[in-house]
């Protein structure tokens, strides 16, 4: 409870409704499914963690229409 009352000026919903800002996870974990998923999970590759992270800042910025 305490984390919903000291961030409650955040939680403006109807104003981000109509902002149309994206209200809940579902943007976010499209974009983990897009980006994460089908560049580091194909069959037979096998990452670093440091190659993972090169590969995923790349694959990020081509996927973002504002950089």
């Amino acid at each position: 409870m305490t984390y919903f009352q000291n961030h409650l000026h955040q939680m403006n919903c109807s104003d981000y409704r109509d902002r149309a800002y994206p209200i809940g996870s579902g943007v976010t974990e499209a974009a983990c499914k897009t980006v994460i998923k089908q560049r580091l999970c194909c069959s037979g590759i096998r990452w670093k963690e440091t190659g993972a992270g090169v590969a995923l800042s790349l694959r990020a910025l081509v996927l973002t229409p504002t950089r």
